[in-house]
């Protein structure tokens, strides 16, 4: 139930963000969640259970402050790689970001009460449910990243119309998270992972065939199989890394997942958003000889930027730079989807061969 709610608040979002974008001003896909907000506040209190450790142990803000800071530099490091290409700054952040990270994890070993509870991931299924669900979520995401872009200038639709286009992977990620616990009972759960992100990866490959061209049955095929997988997989992704910690780590466990589902969510856009931005400049910056410096660099911050320098080009001009960047936008984007499909059949390889044999958790009588 979680996952399918999950899911179908992502798959809603771009269709409610998209309706409101009709007919107000951009600001207003975030004011919407404000009632929302209000409403949870004021019967929250009432109506969720209190649940927490008695003897919590102390916060460590020293843990949290370097945690984040790992995470920064590393995304910015890849942003500015993407951006600037390689070179000593990108680097340094990105050694700021694995130095930091290899420091929290150390830090985490030291101390009584740890913010992550490291030692957990000494457990190989353990860590191999966590890495799934950060690649289910990874994904999910990364395709959300896109596909507006792609499908509100590349193909022309209204906002609404983009979120409609992406229905599909919400139904898809719905329907898996409905049946992942029924195949459960039958099937063992490393296999319905494994099949999970292979579906996934399957949507991905899907994908990668679109063009500048409207292909709707294209899209929404492959919209759905990755929603099916991702689905399937990270529903049944929570279940294992809830039954391979010890009963007193349950809660670490439980914050563990939840945490590699925010953190695959950022890294999707980091790394394969950072990919796609990167291939999308070379492109531009390879097919713009003749045409104006302000234009080419405009382009090459965004393909919404481009596409508001063409008016000031010459009718013919205007046609063919338009043209140009949606190509060079839709093939970053299919490359980066191919790289996608090949980390999510890596993924799912690996979460065959680890948890193949593990079962289902049967309820207590």
């Amino acid at each position: 139930m979680w996952a399918a709610a999950f899911a179908g608040g992502a798959g809603l979002g771009p269709v409610v963000g998209g309706a409101i974008l009709e007919h107000f001003e951009w600001g207003a896909v975030f004011l919407i969640n404000v009632p929302l907000m209000i409403v949870l506040l004021i019967a929250g209190p009432f109506l969720l259970p209190e649940s927490k450790d008695s003897r919590p142990g102390r916060f460590d803000l020293a843990s949290a402050a370097l945690l984040i800071v790992s995470v920064l530099a590393f995304v910015y490091g890849l942003k500015h790689a993407a951006k600037y290409e390689w070179g000593w700054s990108a680097i340094a952040f990105l050694a700021i970001g694995i130095v930091g990270g290899t420091w929290f994890t150390f830090r985490q070993r030291r101390l009584a009460n740890p913010l992550v509870d490291v030692t957990l991931f000494r457990s190989l299924p353990f860590s191999v449910a966590v890495l799934a669900n950060i690649a289910g979520v990874f994904a999910l995401v990364t395709v959300l990243y896109f596909f507006p872009q792609y499908i509100q200038l590349v193909l022309e639709k209204t906002p609404l119309q983009a979120g409609l286009w992406a229905l599909p992977i919400a139904f898809g990620a719905i329907l898996g998270a409905i049946l992942a616990p029924i195949l459960a009972r039958k099937i063992p759960i490393g296999w319905l992972i494994g099949i999970g992100l292979f579906i996934a990866a399957a949507g991905y490959a899907v994908l990668a065939g679109l063009g500048v061209d409207e292909m709707m049955a294209l899209a929404f095929t492959g919209g759905a199989l990755i929603g099916g997988g991702v689905g399937l997989a990270d529903t049944l992704t929570n279940d294992v890394v809830i039954a391979t910690a010890p009963p007193n780590r349950a809660a670490a466990a439980a914050g563990i997942s939840e945490t590699a589902y925010e953190l695959g969510g950022a890294m999707g856009i980091a790394i394969l958003g950072s990919f796609g931005t990167s291939i999308y400049r070379d492109r531009v910056e390879s097919s713009a000889a003749g045409l104006p410096e302000e234009a080419v660099d405009a382009a090459k911050e965004t393909l919404g930027g481009a596409h508001m320098v063409a008016g000031e080009l010459p009718g013919e001009a205007a046609g063919g730079f338009i043209a140009m960047v949606n190509d060079a936008f839709t093939t970053a984007m299919t490359d980066t989807f191919i790289v996608g499909s090949a980390i999510l059949a890596v993924t799912a390889i690996t979460a065959v061969l680890v948890l193949r044999t593990r079962r289902a958790r049967k309820d207590a009588p």
